[in-house]
């Protein structure tokens, strides 16, 4: 949902209230989403058919996304559910020009005191990617993040044992945990039958070319 709060006469900039609590919801789950912004500025001297019809734009991610990829080692195993706790999930976002060159795209952001618990369950697994999901988020602090995992170990198609509700350390993920707009966070969990670990990577987030997904 987005709510756009006020626009100055004469100002180069857009404030809008950007809320992501209904995609997590129970119904219509959408994970897999991004939000973009871009600004462009031409300004005519002359006579408009003197100036090309195209507009150049600076696109820019809003979102931050987290890639999380679970491998079971010296196991055969299925996640069949997990939760993210105490996720933001509400900010205000002010879009304009950087000065004093109006070439680049300025973004101011302040998150809403909201949280909400992102869960994610099987039906949300890419297809082609059967122990991976996508994940976008608000940019934020997620020092009070938490994460728990539901998986079976499977002998073939049956399921040898179940466990529930395990809470997976995020100490690597935190230890830097300002998470920014247009950045990528590749989270990998590794399962055996001894310990659970668990590893993070960052990278600069393609602004064009990745983008399988709707804009909004």
């Amino acid at each position: 949902t987005v709510s756009v709060n006020s626009t100055s006469s004469g100002s180069e900039n857009v404030q809008f209230t950007y809320d992501m609590t209904a995609k997590y919801g129970t119904e219509g789950r959408d994970l897999d989403i991004d939000l973009m912004a871009a600004v462009g500025k031409n300004e005519v001297t002359g006579p408009v058919a003197e100036h090309g019809s195209q507009q150049g734009l600076t696109f820019h991610h809003l979102l931050t996304k987290i890639c999380i990829a679970v491998e079971f080692i010296d196991a055969t195993g299925v996640v069949t559910e997990m939760r993210l706790l105490n996720v933001n999930t509400k900010a205000t976002y002010t879009i304009g020009f950087t000065k004093p060159t109006s070439e680049a795209i300025a973004i101011g952001y302040a998150p809403v005191n909201q949280v909400n618990n992102v869960a994610i369950t099987r039906s949300d697994l890419d297809e082609n990617q059967q122990s991976q999901w996508t994940l976008h988020i608000l940019p934020q602090d997620i020092s009070g993040f938490e994460l728990y995992l539901d998986f079976d170990i499977m002998d073939g198609n049956k399921v040898v044992s179940s466990t529930k509700n395990v809470r997976i350390p995020l100490t690597n993920a935190k230890s830097d945990p300002d998470y920014g707009r247009n950045e990528r966070y590749n989270w990998t969990i590794k399962i055996s039958t001894r310990a659970i670990s668990f590893d993070v990577s960052v990278a600069d987030w393609d602004s064009m070319d990745d983008l399988p997904f709707d804009l909004e």
